[in-house]
């Protein structure tokens, strides 16, 4: 039986500020066999990646300029809140621009970390993103409002029809297959185990 990991699982292990850092790491010394989406590797890690480039390149051009305005609309509602968090603390005089920096620095750290887990410690990168079944994403949307979350979900359980999977996550509620799992199975699609790292 193989692991899946959701892509919290690589951005919390690279990141010692997080708070489930230690357990994910207990986690993945003990297993070495790791599948993931290649919907993943391809397309949602470079975004996140990029959103988390903008966000501080955002921070920094405030903390150079106050009356710099922020196009909001590239970033996610939450990352819309810590982000006007952080130039409340910039403007208060709480974060500066060297410590900007430096968390970006740790971003780019944490991105170059993932990208050799997932030539060293990936056995399998599964489905085309062209085979993702799109009413099983559509389905998994409905439920979770998230089809960045709704792909790799499809591409787990499509790829446990082939081969045995157990799914991995920190995410409760972008996860829950349990509520549409009868839906998911009258499309003819068994559900892997999904096992919640916390």
């Amino acid at each position: 039986m193989k692991d899946f990991l959701d892509t919290c699982i690589l951005f919390t292990a690279f990141d010692t500020r997080d708070a489930h850092y230690e357990e994910v790491c207990i986690f993945l010394e003990n297993q070495d066999d790791f599948l993931i989406s290649i919907y993943q590797e391809k397309e949602e890690i470079p975004k996140l990646f990029l959103r988390k480039q903008r966000f501080f390149m955002e921070a920094i051009k405030f903390s150079k300029n106050r009356s710099h305005i922020t196009d909001y609309s590239i970033f996610t509602d939450k990352e819309k809140i810590i982000l006007k968090k952080l130039r409340h603390q910039i403007a208060s005089g709480l974060e500066t621009e060297d410590g900007l920096i430096e968390k970006q620095r740790e971003i780019l750290l944490i991105r170059k970390k993932i990208n050799e887990f997932i030539q060293t410690r990936i056995s399998k990168k599964v489905i085309p993103i062209e085979k993702i079944d799109p009413t099983l994403v559509s389905l998994i949307t409905k439920e979770n409002k998230n089809k960045a979350d709704a792909k790799i979900i499809s591409s787990a359980i499509q790829e446990h029809q082939e081969n045995e999977l157990i799914a991995f996550t920190l995410d409760k509620n972008d996860w829950k297959i349990i509520p549409i799992k009868e839906k998911i199975e009258n499309l003819k699609f068994k559900c892997p185990e999904v096992r919640f790292l916390r």
